[in-house]
This record gives C-alpha cells, structure tokens and sequence, in this order.
C-alpha cells in the first residue's frame, strides 16, 4: 500500500476510534452519574454526613466546571468556590479553628501549607516577583489549606469518599465525549497516547490528557483501597476505559507501580495487619523517590522521556546558582511570555517542587509526602489504605500532580482528600467539641480562647512538666503567676532586643533561669517522693519532648531564611552557630567569639539567643544527678530520714549556689564577656531556684498575706530591676542579684496557693506565658533577618517584627509545641488506647534522627561550601589621589555589585599571621622573637601598634622590602601603643599588653631603628577612666607613647582608616552597595584632630589617609575599583592595602629620606 494510502487509512482509522470511544465514555459517564445518585446514602457515609458529601463532591464538580461555566473569569469563579467552602464550614459548625486532633495531621498540614508559603516567598523575592495571575491562585491553594484544616477537626472522610469523588468528575468530563465534537481531539494515525478528554471544553490541567488520565488512576486505587466486589468492578471498568482512551503512558506506568505496592500490602496485611506504616519506611520511601527524581531531572537530556528532558533542562539552566532556594514558579509563567522558556509546563512535580522552592522546597515536599504515609488509619490496614499516597509520589515524576498554582479539578481536591481519609472502609465518625464547648465557662478572653481551641485552664490539667506542685505543698499544681512570671520575662526580653528599651531588660533571661530551676528541681523532688527513685530515662524524654521540636524547627527555619539573605562567611558562621545551638553548647560558642578580639565587633547571629537555652540544658544534665546521689545512694548509705536527707541536699544547694556567685564575681572582674554566657557563673540562679522548690513546705506555711505581699515586693524588685540594671552594670553578679532576688519572692510567695494578682494572674499574661517560649526562640531571628533587609529601628522594621513573632508563635505553639507536649511521643509506657511501643519506637528514632541529619547536612554543606558571589581580577594600584577619589566616587554611584576582590563571601575568612599580631615574648606565649637580633638598624622600619598597624603591613611592606628596608612588626592586636592601660575584649589581651609595650619601648631604645611606623584604634577603652574611652586621656597617653620613640631616626603615624559598615553583615543576597555605605562620625574626626595633634611634631610625621577611603562628603563605600575596602569594620583588606601601596610610598618619601640621614647620625655617634 502506498505511504499516502497508508497515512489516509490510519488517520479514518483513528476518527473512528475517536468515534467508538466518545460513545463508551458518554454512556459511561451518564451510568456513573446515575449510579452516584442512587447510592447516594453510601456517599454520605462515605464522607461523614450528606452534607458534608455534597458540599465536597459538589465543590469538585464546579471547579471542573468553572471553564465551561465562566471562560476566562474561571479562576474568579473558582476562588468563589473556596471562599464558600470555608463559609459552610464555619457557619455550619463542621470545623473549629484549633484543627484536628491527629498530631500527624497537624504535622502533614503545617509541611503543605510551609511548602505554599516557601514557594509564595520565593516568588515574592525573587526576579519578576508574582507574575501574572498566580498571586490569586496562591491564595486559593492557601484558603484551601484552612478548609482541610476546618474540616478534619470534626469529619472523618475515607479513602472511598475519594473514589466517589473521582468518579463524579470523571461523568463530569466523559459526558460530553460524544455530544461536543471540541471536547474530543481526533487520534493522530491511529495512536491513542493524545486522545485528549480535557480539550477545548475543559481546559484544566494546561489542555492535557493526562489530566483525566490522573484523575482516573487515583479514583482506580481509591476504590481498589475501599469498595466491595460490584462497586469495584463497575468503577474499575470505566476507569480503565478512561486511561485507555487517553492513552496515558504516564498513567499506566504510576498504576502499574501502585499495583505491585498492593500486591505486597495484601500480603502485610495476612501476615500482620497494621493501622500504621512505620515512620522509618516513610521516609526511606520518600528519600528513595526524591532522590530518583531529582537524580532524573539532573541527568536528562533534552530527548528523555518523549522529549520532557527539553524542559527539565531549561529549568535546570534557569535554576544554576539557585538550587537550594529556587527560583520561584512564576518564573517560568514570565520566561513563557517573553519566549525565553519552553511553552510546556514542568511535566513533573518533583521539577515544579524544585523551581519553585529549591531543594527547600523538595524537603518539605518529602517531609509532607513522609507524615502522609505514616499517620493512622481508624481500621483496615495501613499498607492497603495509602496507596492513593503512594499514587501521589510516584504519578509526581512525570506528571505536576502537586500544584500550588492550580487549584482546578482534583489537585487540591485529592491534597485535601487524601490528608483527611484515616480509614479504608466507611469510617465511625468521631466527634469533636464544637465552638460553643471550647470555654467551661465565660469570660473576658471567651472569644481568644475558642479562636485557639484552649480549654479554661482551671478545668483541665496543664500539659506536660509545666508548673509542678513542690514538695508538701498542697494547692494546685497549676501556678498562673508563674505563668505571668514568665510573660513579663518574655515581654521585656523582646522589648529590650527590639526598642533597646527598658535599658535592663535583658534580666528577664535571669527570672527564666530561676523559674526553670523551681520547676525542674519540683519535679525532681516530687518523682521521687512518689515513687523513691528518679528515672532519668523518663526525666530527658520529658525534656526532648518539652524543648527539642521547636528548637529544632527555629534552628532549620533561621538557617534556611539566612541562606536566603546572607552569604560567605556569615551564612557559615551561622551554620556553625545552628549546630552549636543544636548540641546545646551555644554558650560556649558565643563565649568563645565574644573574647575573641576578630569576632567581637562581628554580625550578630539570629541564633544567640539559644546560649541561654544550652545553659539550661547543660544544667539539667548535672541537676538530676546530684538529687540522686543524695536523696538516693548518700541517704541510704548513711541511713537518713527523708527531712534529713533534703537538708543536706538543701545545704549542697546552698554551697554550691554560692561558690557559683563567688566564681562569677572573680570571673565577671576578670573575663566579663565569659562570665555573662558561662553556666558556672550563672548556674547560682538555677539553684536558687531549686532552693524554693525544695523549701516549699516553709514557704507555704507562712500566712497568705504575707506570700502575697512578698510577691508584690518581688514584682516591684523586678519592674525597679529594668532601670536599675543596664549594660554597664557588673554582669551576672553582681548585676541578677537584685531581679533573681526579686523572682525568689514571686515564686516563693506562689506556695500554698496563689491569691490574685492580677498582673500576673490575668488571662491575658497567663496566655502570653504559655506561649512564652515559642515568642522567645522566634524574636531573635526575626530581629536579625528583617533587619537585613528593612531600615533598622524604623517603625516598619518593629511591626514586622512583632507581628512576625505573634504569628509564628501562636502557630508553632497550638500546631506544634502544644501537641507534642500532650501526645505520647517517647512516652515510657503505651497509652490506654493501646498504641504499640513499637510505634513510639518508630517515632522516637526515626524523627529526631531524620532532623538531625538533615540539620547536620545543611551546616555542613554551607560551613564547607563555596562562596556565592564571584571574584573581581587582581586590581591595578592607584597612583594618585585624584585617579582614587574618582573611583571612590564611582563607587558611591554603583547601584549593583560588581565583582569584586577578594569576593564578598570570602572577606570575613582573612586572618592576620600569628607572627604579625600576637605580640612579643615572653609577655605572649604564642607571641614571636622580637630581639633585635642581625638586624640592621640603618634600613630598619619597626611597625608597632595594635589590628589596625597589623592591617596596614601589606601595604608598609609593599613600599619598603623593595627598597631594601627590613620590615620588622611589633604589633599585637588589641594592644595599642599608648602610655596607659587599655581593656580590650580578649582579657588575656588586657594582662599582656603592658608587658609587650615595656618589650618594644626597650627594643626602640636599645636598636634605634632608622623608622618607626605607628597606628593605633581610636576610642580604646582606659582603666584609668573606668573602663571608658576618654579624648583627653587618649591624647595624653599618645603624647607619653611619642616619647618612647625618640630614640628612632623618624616616627611615622598612620591614620587609621574610619569605621565603616561591615561588608559580612551588610552585603546579602538582596543588599546594593549604598547599603553598605557608611559615613564619617564626629568621634571619629575628633580623634583623628588629636592624633595630628600628637603626631605633628619634630622627629616625626602624619599620613593623613581619609581621602584613601572615602569622598569629600564623609561617605565611605565598601569598594573601590573593584576591590573591598574592609574585612570587618575596621580593617583593610590585604588587597586593599596593596592597591594604595604607591600613595603611601608618597606619603613616607619624605619621612624616609629624614630617617636614613638620622640613622646615619645615630650609627656614628
């Protein structure tokens, strides 16, 4: 047969199978329809009640249907659709806004809608922004998220409510196969794989086959999960027929894979019949899939898969430098419009995840897929009722089955099922309080309460190790001024970070100290009072369940917003910080970059606040130890009675609390920056208040009045506190003495019973107390990263902030915090439900070490990683003041940042050789030799002074050596020379530094070298002004040093460069270079005026070098030509020195000329 015969035949040959399949499908479709309407009652069941069936069903159908009933308005059509979902199920009392009670749920729900905000946040900061429509569809998808969250709190729908749902679209779209010619595509040649069902009628899901194909396979596995025999096999027939009609590949492939998973869950569920999947082969499963598909994405060609490489490789093009972000989804929507990307869309959700979001965005999406799988089914077997799940991972390889911009047919209508569905038969409905039986009773906060789900906390027990009853007390373990307790420590902690006001906030750390003391030592006490023992295994899962979930969900968030901002050093700095924090050493990190002298005037971390977490943490390790040891071993080996055995412990307590304040007070004189994060120095205040918790009897058995009034008293010491305490004040001793003093009578005053106080008893405080710690481990963060990229200390700046910290607070403490707390997550024992221990197992493990392995491959892969912003060449020197003040100039100008050298992420990695900046010996022990040793006088140029003289050897040595000069430093950072004693940062800088400057005051006078050059940091603090920097003591102490160097041929001062913006904490992802401008201060320029002062004189000389730096106006930008001008804030760059290298050759000329005639004169007498 001829070709062109051949080709009329096949195409007649695929209209009339065009033909035969559009009548099947619309006979189909109308039988599906009818059938649905007479098992209307197996609906309902299905989802929980009728209503409930047909307010979904009936939302699934309309949003199918909302291209055909209002064209191109569709998307407005459908964004009514959801608000009116939400409307009926709030009006209808089907939901309550504390969401449902499955802790799983709660976590797969907070995973999607964290997925959904991520993706929004990257389109918002990211190129184009929000393109086009997808703002809408944005918060569509989001709306969506809040009416699942609604509707689980109360109705139970099953995996079969989901295959009567499919079924009722797919009539929806088979019905009109045979009536309407445009909603059946012709079959090209005879093949069926594009026979399109959503064509020109339906256009959802980008015009694709597929998209009925997709909808057909999850109604076959949903039904395969839960119908019976009949149902099943009449919904199996049409929705194979469906699939064959499309001839998805896509779908025969993800149903043939689901196929083998039900083989082997029917075989599970003979062996053992499980409600839960275990955690550990979730995630297995769900690594396994990523992996294979980002590995696919990585690796395709642009012929893979029928040609879908084309498209993986375009976005993966677009994706370089971006991996672990993304780029943001609208992205492609804008490339498309300006035919810069193919005009397909990703054909892959786990390639969508990854565009959008990065592999942020991946983790997420795994983590949601993970907490899917692994939650609960009401009855039937676990294996057999995921399979829809397991459908969702594998149809997402090839097919964008998870959209956050499409909210029509069944993409979120499937999320939404599929999170809700717990059983694989018809469900037993299971009631909930509705909103009126939230509040036993009513008051002033009614309303905040049933908006949170709280109940009145009278009426129910407090969750977890929160407020104890101490030993022989007798009220109420609930202690609401404790609670209050906590929310004024809270409030002025935030107060004191955000608006620097009240000057002393920061003791509210100091009152957490003492409650936590109180309240772990209570707890202690009364185990063992119970039961004659302390078990600690019970003891640190009590504390992993109470602290670890949300530190470690701030850790990741910080991270990961701080990867999105900050680059180079600082994002490693903080990677380090985030596994400090982790391991709970935090304070001894920031101890350690607080003294240390390069790290001191640094960024701040967002995570800092976590030292006094660590401290806490490193206390609770010791504090159960030493409590066992005496009420257990010492007082059965010495056979105490139990009121003797807390005396000693008492008097243990004591010793031990006041050795900590002696230790403090010696460290906090000698090694303040130490003694203020140290748990040795702070540990007194926990003591103190294990003191109250073991005393609690004597306290409670003074009269009411009297407690009350010390608690009043103490509420004043505390409020005095805040403006009696600041940051000059001695700290911790004796600074805390007074707040923990004061936090002492309020606890202590709360035994026995608490009276009404109402500034701490109020509903209000008591609710801020509960989410204490969720609003304390979020403002930090948020103050560090807002600050980035908002105008610091403008009012937009604390609205952001404040609002930020209340939103996630509140949210991460009812859908986190809160949960956890109250479910038996590392419970010892199985709950009366009869979860098996094995599952506990499963989640005991499994969790934290999924998180704390994907915490430490994310430190790991930025504490090693390469920088982010390229490298300038090696720049050319300046020549001329002129040629310099030009580039500064245009430097100023620059609205974008060039490359530049060394790059931005490397800066904050330059050292100082440790033979230029540690000093001289024996006054240093890692100092060098500084005798004179061979050296030639005549052609001897000493540096001397302290970081600044050391920043300024490049460029010294670049302008001597090649002369023949000897360049021999004296330097030692931290260390100026000035005729008095100077407090640096690093104390053991502070005890050496006289004795070094004695080593090169005789060195001056015993080697006469022909030059001396000198630059010292201005502002240095002075002992003999108490620790403050002083101008006239300054200038008096420079004049005494100029003495000390008479004996050398010529003395050269050399300005010091203006303190500028610190490029590792200005310059982020999103920073221009005028953000790190910074300009001249009047201090400054006083110091400089009596520097020349000094310097100004007979025998030596003044290098002027602010031109070097920054324009006639006082500004300074942090490049020029090119190059960065600073490491930190007050030092050069080695590059930077070199550049100016040919300008100080000018400037010493002079002065070199004068020294080689002075050292000649010198040498010969």
């Amino acid at each position: 047969m001829p070709s062109s015969n051949r080709q009329r035949y096949l195409t007649e040959k695929g209209s009339d199978v065009t033909t035969i399949f559009g009548v099947l499908l619309t006979v189909g479709g109308v039988a599906v329809a009818l059938w649905l309407i007479r098992m209307r009652r197996s609906v309902a069941t299905a989802f929980g009640d009728p209503a409930s069936a047909v307010a979904l069903v009936g939302f699934a159908v309309l949003t199918n249907a909302a291209p055909a009933l209002a064209g191109s308005h569709s998307s407005m059509l459908i964004g009514v659709l959801v608000v009116a979902l939400l409307a009926w199920l709030v009006l209808s009392g089907r939901g309550v806004l504390r969401g449902p009670s499955d802790l799983w749920l709660r976590i797969s729900l907070a995973m999607a809608g964290g997925l959904l905000v991520w993706c929004a946040f990257i389109d918002v900061v990211t190129g184009t922004g929000i393109y086009g429509s997808r703002l809408p569809a944005y918060g569509a998808a989001g709306l969506l998220l809040v009416a699942v969250w609604l509707m689980a709190a109360r109705t139970t729908v099953s995996v079969r409510a989901m295959a009567y749902t499919g079924l009722a679209v797919l009539a929806l779209l088979t019905i009109p196969t045979a009536l309407y010619g445009q909603a059946w595509r012709a079959c090209t040649g005879g093949k069926l794989e594009k026979c399109s069902l959503a064509g020109a009628l339906f256009k959802s899901f980008y015009n694709s086959e597929n998209y009925a194909a997709m909808l057909a396979s999850f109604t076959l596995v949903a039904a395969f999960c839960a119908m019976r025999r009949a149902e099943l096999v009449a919904t199996a027939s049409f929705c194979l027929l469906v699939i064959v009609a499309t001839g998805s590949r896509t779908s025969y492939l993800a149903v043939g894979a689901v196929a083998v998973w039900m083989v082997g869950a029917l075989l599970v569920q003979r062996l053992r019949p499980s409600p839960r999947i275990p955690f550990a082969l979730c995630v297995a499963l769900v690594i396994g899939a990523l992996t294979a598909a980002t590995y696919l994405m990585w690796s395709a060609s642009k012929t893979t898969l029928s040609n879908r490489g084309n498209i993986w490789v375009a976005a993966r093009e677009y994706l370089s430098g971006r991996e672990a972000v993304g780029v943001g989804v609208s992205k492609w929507y804008y490339l498309q419009d300006i035919e810069k990307a193919p005009t397909h869309f990703f054909h892959s959700g786990y390639v969508l995840v990854i565009f959008s979001g990065g592999l942020v965005a991946l983790t997420l999406f795994g983590l949601w897929m993970a907490t899917l799988l692994h939650r609960d089914v009401e009855d039937g077997n676990a294996f057999t009722a995921k399979a829809p799940v397991v459908l969702l991972v594998v149809y997402s390889f090839t097919e964008v089955v998870w959209n956050p911009l499409s909210v029509d047919g069944l993409t979120w209508i499937i999320v939404l099922l599929a999170l809700t569905a717990s059983a694989s038969a018809a469900p037993a409905r299971t009631p909930a309080p509705g909103p009126v039986d939230l509040v036993d009773r009513p008051g002033r906060f009614a309303a905040l309460k049933r908006l949170t789900g709280r109940h009145d906390a009278a009426a129910v027990a407090p969750y977890g190790p929160r407020t104890p009853t101490p030993v022989g007390a007798t009220a109420s373990s609930f202690r609401p001024d404790i609670q209050g307790l906590r929310a004024f420590a809270v409030v002025v902690v935030i107060a004191d970070h955000v608006f620097h006001w009240p000057a002393g906030g920061f003791i509210g750390v100091d009152v957490f100290f003492v409650i936590s003391g109180f309240l772990i030592s209570g707890l202690l006490l009364k185990e063992h009072q119970r039961t004659g023992r302390i078990s600690f295994t019970d003891f640190y899962r009590r504390r992993v369940r109470r602290i670890l979930p949300l530190a470690l969900l701030v850790l990741v968030t910080t991270y990961l917003a701080a990867s999105l901002l900050f680059i180079g050093e600082r994002l490693r700095s903080i990677a380090w910080d985030a596994l400090a924090a982790g391991l709970f050493s935090a304070n001894w990190r920031f101890a350690a970059a607080g003294t240390d002298y390069f790290q001191a005037d640094g960024p701040v971390s967002p995570l800092r606040h976590y030292w006094s977490l660590s401290v806490e943490e490193q206390f609770y390790f010791v504090w159960p130890v030493l409590i066992t040891l005496v009420l257990g071993l010492a007082a059965q080996r010495f056979g105490w009675t139990a009121p003797r055995a807390r005396w000693v412990l008492g008097g243990i307590m004591a010793v031990l609390a006041l050795a900590s304040v002696g230790f403090g007070l010696w460290q906090t004189g000698h090694a303040p920056t130490d003694a203020y994060y140290s748990t040795f120095s702070r540990a007194w205040e926990l003591a103190v208040g294990g003191l109250i918790a073991l005393t609690a009897p004597w306290w409670a058995a003074l009269p009411a009045r009297v407690r009350l009034a010390m608690q009043w008293v103490g509420l004043g010491g505390l409020v005095a506190s805040l403006f009696v305490v600041g940051p000059q004040t001695p700290f911790p001793v004796p600074g805390a003495v007074l707040p923990v003093l004061s936090a002492v009578l309020v606890v202590a005053g709360g035994a026995g019973g608490v009276r009404r106080m109402f500034p701490l008893t109020n509903p209000a405080s008591r609710y801020i107390g509960d989410i204490s710690y969720s609003l304390y481990l979020w403002h930090f963060p948020l103050i560090v990263l807002v600050g980035a990229m908002l105008p610091p200390e403008s009012t937009r700046t604390y609205l952001v902030v404040l609002a930020g910290t209340t939103l996630l607070s509140v949210a991460s403490y009812h859908f986190l915090e809160d949960p956890i707390r109250r479910s038996s997550w590392l419970d010892s024992k199985p709950r009366e439900s009869g979860r098996p221990r094995s599952r506990v197992r499963a989640v005991v493990w499994g969790a934290p070490v999924a998180a704390l392995a994907a915490g430490v491959v994310l430190v790991t892969t930025v504490a090693f990683g390469p920088g982010s912003r390229p490298a300038a060449p090696d720049p050319a020197a300046f020549n001329s003041v002129t040629a310099l003040s030009a580039e500064v100039q245009e430097a100023l100008r620059a609205k974008e940042w060039p490359p530049v050298t060394p790059a931005l992420s490397e800066v904050g990695r330059q050292g100082f050789a440790r033979e230029d900046s540690q000093g001289c010996r024996p006054a240093t022990p890692r100092g060098r030799d500084c005798s004179a040793g061979t050296l030639d006088p005549e052609r001897l140029a000493v540096v001397v002074g302290d970081s600044t003289a050391v920043a300024w050897l490049p460029a010294i040595r670049a302008v001597l050596e090649p002369e023949g000069w000897t360049v021999h430093p004296l330097t030692y950072v931290g260390c100026p020379l000035l005729a008095t004693t100077t407090i640096a940062e690093d104390d053991s800088i502070t005890r050496a530094c006289p004795a070094h400057k004695e080593i090169v005051r005789s060195f001056i006078a015993d080697t006469k070298p022909a030059l001396v050059i000198v630059t010292n940091t201005y502002a240095q603090r002075l002992q003999t002004e108490g620790g403050k920097p002083s101008l006239p003591a300054w200038e008096a102490a420079a004049r005494k040093a100029r003495e000390w160097l008479a004996p050398a041929g010529q003395v050269v001062a050399l300005q010091p460069p203006p303190p500028a913006m610190n490029p590792t904490a200005c310059a982020t992802r999103f920073s221009t270079p005028e953000d790190c401008v910074a300009k001249i201060s009047p201090l400054w320029q006083s110091y400089a005026d009596a520097d020349e002062r000094v310097w100004n004189a007979s025998g030596s000389a003044y290098v002027a070098t602010r031109s070097w730096f920054c324009a006639l106006d006082d500004r300074c930008p942090a490049f020029v030509n090119g190059v960065v001008v600073r490491r930190d804030a007050s030092h050069i760059t080695s590059e930077y020195a070199r550049s100016v290298a040919p300008l100080l050759t000018t400037a010493l000329r002079p002065s070199l000329t004068k020294a080689l005639a002075a050292s000649a004169v010198l040498t010969s007498d």
